[in-house]
């Protein structure tokens, strides 16, 4: 499996990557080694990571064994969903009105979901062609990546001013689930308040408190919970030593029990 450890490398240099990327777009507060950096040092570091990424990939695609055509497939599928995550994220910051939740999850996946099906698809592929197997390696992959989205966006519904999603205007899952069983009355009041909340502390915390209300919050955590039983359903189909899988099992249940701080 030594084979994997290159492609991780990638991988986890484009996670860092969209990470600072994601933080810029969002507007949110960036934090390196416990201080505060500028969106345009934010923008270079992510700049760096991509190009860290590419020379990764290609020095393990170079010194690689041409048995099979695993080089262009990697490739391509890193690649590819990179496109896929830069289409969600343009969804997510160029939207000419509310999506509603069905479209959000579809972000979600894009942004999410799919990048982690990439890490452990990529990684299981380095060791093994078994379709059965690469199949698991992805549900268990997209649905701990949903989860985790689920995860930051709990958190950013958490946070109060201008950190926070409804504060900022960048509204995620327990907003959209509010809004789609929402009565008329209860939408366009809550609509009223989340256009006032960036300048409103009272309106900021009257939105929170009708998206919980409307069952915002627990949906999240009850969709949290629904990813988790997936992804576990996967691993427990992916043939890997017990002490292994015990340790992905106690990170999902740890995830799923430890979503967001208050």
């Amino acid at each position: 499996m030594t084979d994997a450890i290159p492609v991780a490398a990638a991988w986890r240099a484009l996670h860092l990557a969209a990470k600072f990327l994601d933080d810029v777009e969002d507007g949110d507060e960036i934090i390196l080694n416990d201080r505060t950096i500028s969106s345009p040092v934010a923008i270079n570091i992510g700049t760096g990571f991509i190009a860290i990424a590419n020379i990764a990939l290609m020095q393990w695609l170079d010194s690689t064994p041409p048995k099979e055509d695993i080089r262009a497939l990697l490739g391509a599928e890193f690649n590819r969903t990179i496109l896929q995550m830069a289409a969600g994220q343009h969804a997510d910051i160029d939207q000419p009105a509310l999506p509603d939740l069905k479209a959000y999850r579809e972000v979600m996946a894009s942004k999410s979901g799919n990048f982690f099906l990439l890490g452990a698809w990529a990684g299981a592929r380095c060791a093994t062609k078994d379709e059965e197997q690469l199949s698991h390696y992805e549900a268990f992959g997209y649905n701990l990546g949903m989860m985790l989205q689920l995860n930051d966006d709990l958190k950013d519904f958490r946070q109060t001013g201008k950190g926070g999603d409804i504060a900022s205007r960048h509204h995620t899952f327990p907003i959209f689930y509010a809004l789609s069983v929402a009565s008329p009355l209860e939408r366009e009041r809550l609509l009223t308040l989340l256009e006032r909340a960036s300048a409103d502390v009272k309106a900021e915390m009257e939105a929170k408190s009708l998206v919980r209300t409307l069952g915002g919050e627990i949906y999240l955590l009850a969709e949290t919970m629904r990813y988790r039983r997936r992804a576990m359903s996967a691993l427990d189909s992916i043939k890997m030593p017990q002490e292994r899988r015990e340790v992905f099992s106690r990170y999902l249940t740890w995830l799923s029990l430890h979503p967001s701080p208050e």
